[in-house]
C-alpha cells in the first residue's frame, strides 16, 4: 500500500510523472493515459449519466406526454402566438419553462464538473498518485466556481470575436469550418486553465497568465491540445447526431413516436430516458478525451499536482462528498414536482 504523506510536510514530489511526448504524439499518449484510467472513468462517466437523467429526464418526459395525450398544447407551448391557452395549458407551459430551465442550468454544471473531474483523474495518474473518482470530485466541487467563471469569461470573448469573423461569411459549410478554425487558434492561449487550476492549485486570473506562457513556450504543442479539444467536442455533436438519427429510425420500425399514444408513449419515454442517461455519460467520455491531451502537455511541462492533494482523503479539512449535490437533487425534485404538474394538466386535457 502506497505510504500516505504527513499533511504537515508539504506536497510530496511525484514519483513517476509523465514524459512530455512529442507534438505529434501527444494525442496517441492522451488516448493511452485514458486507457490507464478507464475503470475511474467508467465510474464517473455512469455517474454523471444518471444524473443528466434526474435532471433532463422530467422534461422529456413531459413533452413526449404532452405531444403525445395533448396534442393540440404542444405547439402553444412552444409558440404562444398560434392561439390562446386554457388554464391548463398555461399549466402545461409554466412546468415546460421551470424543467427546461432546471434541465439547462444542470446540464451546464455537469458538463464543467465533467472536465474537472475527468481533468483530476488523468493528471492524477499523469504524475504518478492516482485518486479514486469521489476524490476526483471533490477536486472539482473545490474548484467549480473559479474554472467556471473563467470559461465564461474566456468563451464570451471567443464567441464575440467569432460572430465578427463570421458575420460577413454567411451561414454556408465553409462559414462553420472558418469559425470553428478561428475559435481554436484564439483559444489556444489559454489551454491549460483548467489544469493549472485543478492540477497547478492557481487561482483563476493566475491560471490564465501561467496558460498563456506555457502555450508561447511550446506553442506547436499548445496547438495540438486545442485542436484535440476542437475534434472532441465535433466528436461528441457527430455522435448525438447519429444517436438522434438511430432513435428515430428505430421509432419508425416500431411505430413509435409522440402522437402513438398508448402503450407506444410508455416505450417512447422509455427510450427517451435511455438515450439521455447515455447522451450524458457520452459528455463525459468525451470531456475525458478533450482532456487527455491538456494533462499530458502540463505535466510534462510542469511536472506538477499538488493541487490534487487537497483533495485526497487524508487531506486536511477534506469533506466527504457525493455525486448528487444538495443544490442538484433540489433542482431534480423541483423538475419531477413541475412535470407531474404539467403531466396531469396534460392529461386533462386530454
Amino acid at each position: 500500500m502506497e505510504r500516505l504523506p504527513d499533511p504537515g510536510s508539504g506536497p510530496p514530489a511525484p514519483e513517476s510523472p509523465i514524459a512530455l511526448p512529442g507534438t505529434w504524439q501527444l494525442i496517441s499518449v492522451g488516448l493511452d493515459l485514458c486507457l490507464r484510467v478507464n475503470t475511474s472513468l467508467r465510474t464517473a462517466s455512469m455517474a454523471i449519466g444518471f444524473q443528466v437523467l434526474g435532471a433532463v429526464g422530467p422534461l422529456v418526459v413531459l413533452l413526449v406526454v404532452v405531444a403525445g395525450r395533448a396534442p393540440e398544447l404542444f405547439g402553444t407551448v412552444l409558440d404562444p402566438s398560434i392561439g390562446p391557452r386554457s388554464p391548463d395549458g398555461d399549466a402545461v407551459a409554466s412546468s415546460v419553462l421551470v424543467t427546461g430551465m432546471i434541465a439547462g442550468a444542470a446540464v451546464i454544471a455537469l458538463t464543467i464538473e465533467s472536465r474537472i473531474v475527468a481533468v483530476a483523474l488523468l493528471g492524477a495518474q499523469a504524475i504518478g498518485r492516482p485518486i479514486r473518482p469521489l476524490e476526483a470530485l471533490r477536486r472539482s466541487r473545490q474548484v467549480f466556481w473559479p474554472v467556471a467563471g473563467a470559461t465564461f469569461v474566456i468563451q464570451l470573448v471567443v464567441n464575440l470575436l467569432v460572430s465578427i469573423v463570421g458575420s460577413p461569411l454567411g451561414d454556408n459549410e465553409a462559414s462553420v469550418v472558418v469559425t470553428t478554425a478561428f475559435a481554436a487558434l484564439l483559444s489556444v492561449p489559454f489551454v491549460y486553465l483548467v489544469s493549472g487550476i485543478a492540477l497547478g492549485a492557481a487561482p483563476a486570473l493566475e491560471a490564465i497568465r501561467r496558460s498563456v506562457r506555457m502555450a508561447q513556450t511550446r506553442w506547436r504543442l499548445a496547438i495540438m491540445v486545442a485542436v484535440a479539444e476542437t475534434l472532441a467536442q465535433t466528436l461528441l455533436v457527430l455522435a448525438l447526431l447519429a444517436g438522434l438519427d438511430i432513435l428515430s429510425r428505430v421509432s419508425e420500425i416500431f411505430g413509435l413516436g409522440l402522437d402513438s399514444g398508448g402503450p407506444t408513449t410508455f416505450a417512447t419515454i422509455v427510450i427517451a430516458l435511455l438515450a439521455t442517461t447515455a447522451a450524458g455519460s457520452l459528455v463525459f467520455m468525451v470531456s475525458a478525451l478533450a482532456a487527455a491531451p491538456q494533462v499530458v502537455a502540463f505535466v510534462g511541462l510542469t511536472h506538477f499536482g499538488a493541487g490534487l492533494d487537497r483533495a485526497r482523503d487524508d487531506a486536511p479539512g477534506a469533506r466527504q462528498v457525493r455525486w448528487l449535490s444538495i443544490p442538484m437533487a433540489s433542482g431534480i425534485a423541483v423538475a419531477l414536482l413541475a412535470a407531474f404538474a404539467g403531466i396531469t394538466a396534460a392529461l386533462r386535457v386530454a
